[in-house]
């Protein structure tokens, strides 16, 4: 997923404008990174430029709190 699908999923599901779109898009995306650990918030830009896949993220996670056990 890159940003511009994140726009376009704003624009549909809210009726804002590209610009407007984009800004919200922005916001979300800069206080994620600003409250996620450090080696999460790189992952973001990984994912938004499509070098890292979600599932990639996840495992990072995990890997950050330890697998729970079932």
């Amino acid at each position: 997923m890159d940003k511009s699908e994140l726009v376009n999923i704003v624009k549909s599901k809210t009726g804002l404008n590209d610009e407007t779109a984009t800004l919200a898009v922005d916001a979300v995306i800069d206080f994620l990174k600003q409250k996620l650990p450090p080696e999460l918030s790189g992952q973001i830009d990984a994912l938004l430029s499509g070098q890292e896949s979600l599932s990639g993220i996840l495992g990072a996670v995990e890997g950050l709190f330890g697998k729970k056990e079932t």
